[in-house]
């Protein structure tokens, strides 16, 4: 009786380890056929016409020395979808890298003055390379594909600014794009003719830039 019962359990061990061999085997290989399938999905249609039909996306992200950790996870994640990928801080950093600009403080009082730098080293470094270009802050997620889908369907020759409107501004929160176009118009008729603000401390940059147009 004892050897019995001995055996029986041997048995049910060898068993349950023959049934996890398999299933661990057929797990292994559906997720095989996921990973094609999801390949097959993200090259459905003519990639390449639709990358010259969406145009090329500079992506810009606005950081600050203290913020390292939160721009460095951005670089990790989604940044590495953009076509090119620009940090700007108020100091150099070559981890990033990230490009210091000339403020003297990195705080809210100076978002504004923050951002119209952006824009002039943007309109003076990149303006012809890119069709679009996308602002947003180290703690903004953003899923590109899904960004690019949208802009295939707009004209990037056209001036606009695109994103989550508040009443009369869109979030620079959870970012906003602009054409070349709109960058152009922004720097040559808004920044250099003074038609946008020059100094409104403590005032958020997406709200500034909304008043401006």
């Amino acid at each position: 009786m004892y050897n019995q019962k001995n055996k029986e359990f041997l048995f049910g061990i060898l068993l349950g380890y023959l049934l996890t061999i398999y299933l661990f085997n057929n797990r292994r290989d559906s997720s095989a056929d996921i990973s094609v399938n999801f390949q097959n999905l993200s090259s459905y249609g003519d990639r390449q016409q639709l990358a010259r039909k969406q145009g090329k996306l500079l992506c810009w992200v606005v950081t600050a020395p203290q913020n390292q950790f939160k721009a460095l996870m951005v670089k990790e994640t989604w940044g590495r979808r953009c076509d090119k990928l620009l940090f700007f801080s108020s100091r150099n950093d070559t981890s990033l890298p990230a490009i210091g600009l000339p403020i003297e403080v990195d705080s809210r009082n100076q978002l504004w003055n923050k951002a119209k730098l952006t824009y002039r080293y943007i309109y003076s470094n990149f303006l012809d390379e890119y069709d679009w270009f996308y602002k947003a802050d180290d703690d903004t997620y953003t899923i590109v594909e899904n960004l690019r889908r949208l802009l295939s369907s707009m004209n990037f020759s056209e001036p606009l600014i695109l994103g989550r409107r508040f009443h009369d501004f869109v979030s620079g929160g959870s970012g906003y794009v602009m054409t070349r176009e709109t960058i152009r118009r922004l720097v040559e008729q808004g920044l250099d003719k003074d038609i946008c603000k020059s100094q409104l401390p403590g005032r958020a940059d997406d709200l500034i830039l909304g008043n401006s147009f």
